[in-house]
């Protein structure tokens, strides 16, 4: 979701996440093994075809924006 809103943007940071997102979704199929696309919830898509979720900063969790999300994931990744 963070890459999307950058892309929409027409400056260096909106060209590279563009680029990471081509990146990833033609890699995602055939690099299964090592690359994962892990969601805010925590889920892993197969695909990029749906990549939005709700996300509710008001129940007390200690995440209070999408970057305390996308730490986080990358805190607890799985190996």
């Amino acid at each position: 979701m963070e890459l999307d809103s950058q892309s929409a943007n027409q400056t260096p940071l909106g060209q590279a996440a563009a680029a990471a997102l081509t990146y990833v979704a033609s890699h995602m199929r055939t690099h299964s093994a090592s690359l994962k696309v892990q969601t805010s919830r925590g889920n892993y898509l197969s695909n990029l075809n749906v990549r939005t979720e709700h996300v509710d900063f008001s129940s007390g969790n200690a995440e209070r924006n999408m970057d305390d999300l996308i730490l986080r994931a990358a805190r607890d990744r799985v190996y």
